[in-house]
């Protein structure tokens, strides 16, 4: 039993995404920095369910407002480099990426972005991955990998949850 949502109600939902997203990235200015990144993910999943909707304005709307408005709420940039760089733009992107019909071709893609992203992230805020240095780095570049692969999944597996279970009760 599919719904379709009207304009304003879609609207509704990404605006509720949005604060939600928000919510999430003032968290993580609030915990201990070992723990501010993966909140950074987590508040990246939120997109998911607009783009579950197939509303990319929307959801590119959406992301523009978290980040500016993410710049006030959190009051500064070590939480939100990570967001503007890959967390937020990312589950619009994954869609986008997976319409590629060669799936070796979407995964190399997605590596090469998530790499150079969290590449870029640590040149601008090297004190969010301080924590991690006592690690090796070999183990530091797998860890890595499994979290985006895990983020990657969460993002379809959220978008998924939304469509199969909140979705049918607006």
């Amino acid at each position: 039993m599919s719904k379709s949502l009207g304009k304003s109600n879609k609207g509704a939902i990404a605006a509720m995404f949005g604060a939600l997203t928000l919510l999430f990235l003032r968290i993580a200015c609030t915990l201990p920095i070992f723990l501010s990144l993966p909140m950074v993910f987590i508040s990246g999943l939120f997109i998911g369910g607009v783009m579950a909707e197939e509303e990319t304005l929307k959801a590119l709307f959406m992301f523009l407002c978290c980040t500016l408005l993410g710049f006030f709420i959190t009051g500064g940039i070590v939480v939100m480099v990570p967001y503007i760089l890959f967390c937020g733009w990312y589950g619009i992107a994954k869609p986008i990426l997976e319409s590629i019909k060669d799936k070796v071709v979407v995964y190399c893609l997605k590596f090469i972005l998530f790499n150079g992203m969290m590449v870029l992230t640590y040149l601008l805020v090297p004190v969010l991955f301080k924590p991690y240095l006592s690690i090796p780095p070999y183990i530091s570049l797998i860890a890595a990998q499994i979290a985006f692969l895990l983020f990657d999944g969460a993002i379809w597996l959220f978008a998924t949850g939304y469509l199969a279970t909140i979705k049918r009760f607006l």
